[in-house]
């Protein structure tokens, strides 16, 4: 029983990996255009700001800011998702 059991488990987890794999290649294919890698910065930061404890603790909100800025103003062409991240 213990056999069949374990092969089964394996197989199934061996399937997971290969379909996360799979759509892992399609978000990393898709590009995003400028403008919209710029305001998904935005978003993120905004909920960021708003539902971390503390998130301005150690920077100021000025410095933040500069700081946010200074990576949106290198974003001048399409990304990918992984290329956003990269950068």
């Amino acid at each position: 029983m213990g056999r069949p059991l374990l092969l089964l488990i394996v197989v199934l987890f061996i399937g997971r990996i290969t379909l996360a794999q799979l759509q892992t290649s399609k978000f990393v294919a898709q590009k995003f255009s400028a403008d919209t890698v710029r305001d998904k910065i935005d978003k993120i930061t905004k909920e960021l700001s708003l539902k971390h404890p503390g998130f301005y603790r150690y920077n100021s909100r000025d410095d933040f800011n500069k700081y946010i800025d200074s990576i949106k103003s290198e974003v001048k062409d399409s990304l990918t998702e992984l290329e956003s991240f990269l950068n």
